[in-house]
């Protein structure tokens, strides 16, 4: 065979399989299922977006890798608050001591002045229900030297608080005293004093006036006439139902 035979043959050869391959390459770009993937080139400047995944780590999972929060949805993500649980009562908490009543306070006045001291005492402290208290009062002359006392129509008084501080007796309320002014001399040493009662009754009332008291604790002020404005300090006594 000639060389430029052979060369037509070759020619013709390569142009066959030019147009094969076209052809495969137009039957491959028309059939969807069989058109290939193109690969991004490897030094592209674009930015690759990354779809972002969410990653449920295990417990075994390395700590290095950090969880993915996942994407924020547009649809609104109902969740349920589970409702909070009343606390319980616990049996060991301390119950509080009851308050006890704290003893009257009473601001006696001075039982002292002009040199004379005003004094009260009692038979007893204790007494059996609706048994009288007889209170005595006396002032006595402390000095060293003899002192004028000046007597009115009433010497002597005594007031009777409860517990609480509560006026529930006044010896002088509601009696009539004569308007009269004496003097009598008193050496150093030297008192004048007055027995006067309480019934056990409350008079500063009208609701309870001549109410015979309960048991209990009370406490008696002795007071001076207004002359000299003297006044004791309270003294107790207690009062005890013994019928019973």
């Amino acid at each position: 065979m000639a060389p430029h035979t052979r060369l037509i043959l070759a020619t013709i050869a390569v142009i066959v399989v030019a147009i094969a391959a076209a052809a495969s390459w137009a039957l491959i770009a028309h059939s969807p299922g069989l058109a290939p993937t193109p690969t991004p080139p490897v030094n592209s400047t674009e930015p690759t977006i990354t779809p972002t995944v969410p990653v449920t780590t295990s417990s075994s999972a390395s700590s290095s890798i950090p969880t993915q929060t996942p994407p924020l949805s547009s649809s609104p993500i109902l969740t349920s608050t589970p409702e909070p649980t009343p606390a319980a009562t616990s049996s060991s908490f301390p119950t509080p001591a009851p308050t006890a009543t704290p003893m009257p306070t009473l601001t006696p006045g001075k039982s002292v002045g002009d040199g004379l001291e005003l004094a009260v005492s009692l038979v007893k402290t204790v007494y059996s229900l609706g048994d009288q208290v007889n209170v005595t009062l006396g002032i006595t002359n402390i000095t060293n030297q003899t002192l004028n006392f000046t007597h009115t129509g009433m010497d002597f008084d005594f007031t009777v608080y409860n517990g609480t501080s509560n006026i529930l007796y006044q010896w002088s309320l509601g009696r009539v005293f004569p308007m009269f002014i004496t003097i009598e001399p008193l050496l150093p040493g030297e008192n004048v004093s007055e027995t006067i009662v309480w019934p056990q009754t409350c008079n500063t009332s009208s609701s309870t006036n001549g109410v015979l008291v309960s048991t209990g604790t009370y406490f008696i002020v002795g007071e001076s006439n207004a002359r000299y404005g003297l006044q004791t300090a309270p003294t107790q006594i207690t009062i005890l139902d013994h019928s019973s």
